[in-house]
């Protein structure tokens, strides 16, 4: 099982992957990693085409936000069209997806507002290897359920993940009650989407 301290080290390591091999956006995502909101929008603002890039292991700005825990960068990147859903393709990546990244942290602004705009809670990602070497899938309540466990059971870290599960709890039960085929939280991430591209 990968724990939070082996996520912050894989935060890490991609951005030193970003400057060894030669991304060209390096100063986007090293901003989108150390929370520096007026970076990223300036940037964004410069480049648009920047909300949808990713580095060359495919950590997309979405997943590196998860290391400062800025939602106002969330905000702008959701607002501007990025993908709640958006996969790491590194090899060592995991599949994971912002949501993943989120909960290894305890992000409960970010998760709430990844799930407000359509991030698929039941989505898996691998959290290790079996002794057989094929990929052990989780989903990020799985995690959750086992970082609490490894957890004091006093202080703010516990209260940050236990309203981190709260939401993941409060999503999946969400996503298991279907309408027409699809869940609400599917239907409402949709209906968030359409009213933001209404929006001048």
């Amino acid at each position: 099982m990968i724990g939070k301290s082996h996520l912050s080290h894989l935060g890490v390591l991609c951005l030193l992957s970003s400057l060894l091999n030669g991304d060209e956006n390096v100063e986007y995502f090293s901003a989108c990693s150390g929370g520096e909101y007026a970076t990223v929008k300036r940037l964004v603002a410069e480049q648009p085409e920047l909300v949808h890039s990713t580095t060359n292991d495919g950590e997309h700005c979405l997943h590196l936000i998860a290391i400062s825990g800025n939602a106002d960068i969330a905000k702008l990147l959701l607002s501007q069209g990025a993908d709640a859903n958006v996969r790491s393709k590194w090899e060592n990546g995991l599949r994971m997806h912002p949501l993943s990244w989120s909960t290894y942290y305890g992000r409960y602004d970010l998760i709430t507002l990844l799930l407000e705009s359509g991030a698929d809670v039941n989505a898996d990602f691998d959290i290790g290897r079996t002794e057989s070497g094929t990929a052990e899938a989780a989903t990020a309540l799985d995690v959750i359920e086992q970082i609490l466990v490894t957890l004091d059971d006093e202080g703010d870290e516990k209260e940050r993940f236990l309203r981190t599960r709260n939401a993941l709890v409060k999503a999946v039960q969400c996503s298991e009650t279907i309408f027409g085929g699809q869940s609400l939280l599917h239907i409402a991430g949709w209906f968030i989407k359409f009213s933001q591209a209404l929006q001048p």
